[in-house]
């Protein structure tokens, strides 16, 4: 990992920044009911999210999505990555009818977590301020404040989004 990582940091290319944060993600979830998933689909179109987290239920041989992840290999598309970040979770969530999605956005090693919510078109950050697309509210992977990284996977291990119950018409 620390190869990739050093690849990842050192150079603008976005397949650099895709195969440390890949790999990263496979340690991360070793549990065999989690999968990455790469170039994975939010909806039923030809959208495409550079990685997600997948969960299999096993009782209701269901696979749910609930993290999604986009990348960029410059801190100066990191606005980019967060538009494409809202669009694929909003498309999430309205496909799979959720409450919400968990989403990241990357460049490089540097990483900012964020919540997505039903109804709520924007980013909810999970560190730092509201700020969009600044560059100073990121976080190098190899750093003290990277715990923020390893609470986000505890948030989709032990508290994955639910769906959203149906209306049922009255009579």
């Amino acid at each position: 990992l620390r190869k990739l990582y050093n690849e990842a940091r050192s150079n603008d290319y976005e397949y650099k920044t895709s195969q440390f944060w890949q790999v990263y993600f496979q340690e991360q979830f070793t549990d065999s009911e989690f999968y990455v998933v790469c170039e994975h689909p939010p909806d039923e179109t030809m959208r495409r999210v550079d990685i997600v987290i997948r969960r299999y239920d096993e009782q209701e041989d269901t696979l749910a999505t609930f993290c999604y992840f986009e990348l960029k290999g410059r801190s100066s598309e990191i606005k980019i990555a967060e538009m494409q970040a809202i669009d694929a979770a909003m498309r999430a969530i309205a496909t799979d009818n959720l409450n919400g999605v968990y989403v990241g956005t990357m460049f490089q090693t540097k990483f900012r977590t964020w919540y997505v919510e039903a109804g709520i078109n924007s980013l909810q950050p999970l560190h730092g301020d509201s700020t969009i697309a600044d560059k100073s509210q990121y976080i190098d992977a190899d750093s003290e404040e990277a715990k923020e990284m390893t609470q986000l996977v505890d948030m989709v291990k032990g508290s994955p989004p639910f769906r959203q119950a149906p209306v049922i018409p009255s009579q």
